[in-house]
């Protein structure tokens, strides 16, 4: 470990966590989305790799699903450019996209069935594999889905966020693969459920945050660079010149 490195990381959590915590208790729908904003302004953007781009929008698929309002969208500009309406805000192909982060300022059993049915619409998305001839096809993991919230409704010696996310799906391809709760702890999915538990130097949070940074290198690997006119065009006309 790397106690510079690991400081000034902490610091960025912190300072990010306290932003939004101030404005919890708001209501007004225009003012909490400004959590979102600052989430990815001061928690996401700052601590991911330059080429990983951070918004918030729907995600597309080249066969017309458009999937529920995302929070936070983590995507790789390499792969398919979004569609953008203001700086962060649009609309981002599946191919691109790496991981999905719902934000809630307390969750609750409503929020976590809205999170899970709308991670289950994304799960049923088709992915491009590849634009080219020369590429063979090849199989794509998909885009992970993932909760952060900034409290619970749970009692902290009742029940778990793992048991509740069980009442409403039980298998080994769970829609969401990570819930993290600020102050409570962090599941997450590989092959089985694990758990990392809070502490006062916010481990929990920075646990999903290397998470999705690890699982960007993998879910990165299995995505290559599809053509954009599947986006834009149904079997374009191309005409040949014969002369």
């Amino acid at each position: 470990m790397n106690s510079a490195y690991r400081s000034i990381f902490l610091s960025r959590i912190s300072g990010a966590i306290g932003a939004v915590k101030g404005t919890r208790e708001v209501t007004h729908s225009g003012v909490k989305g400004t959590i979102h904003e600052v989430l990815i302004r001061e928690l996401f953007r700052p601590l991911l790799p330059s080429d990983i781009g951070v918004g918030t929008g729907q995600i597309a698929a080249s066969t017309g699903q458009l999937s529920p309002q995302q929070d936070v969208i983590i995507y790789n500009r390499r792969i398919l450019p979004p569609v953008l309406f203001e700086e962060n805000v649009g609309i981002f192909p599946v191919e691109s996209v790496l991981a999905i982060v719902e934000v809630k300022t307390t969750l609750t059993a409503t929020e976590l069935r809205s999170s899970v049915e709308s991670a289950k619409i994304i799960q049923q998305f088709p992915y491009l594999s590849g634009g080219h001839e020369q590429l063979p096809v090849h199989n794509v993991k998909k885009t992970i889905s993932t909760i952060f919230a900034l409290d619970s409704d749970l009692a902290f010696d009742g029940k778990s966020e793992l048991e509740r996310l069980n009442d409403l799906y039980v298998g080994n391809d769970p829609p969401i693969r990570a819930i993290c709760v600020s102050g409570r702890g962090y599941w997450f999915y590989t092959t089985e459920w694990c758990y990392i538990p809070t502490d006062n130097q916010h481990q929990e949070t920075m646990s999903l945050i290397v998470g999705l940074i690890d699982t960007f290198v993998e879910v990165g690997l299995t995505r290559q660079q599809p053509g954009l006119v599947s986006y834009l065009m149904d079997n374009p006309p191309i005409l040949r010149n014969d002369a």
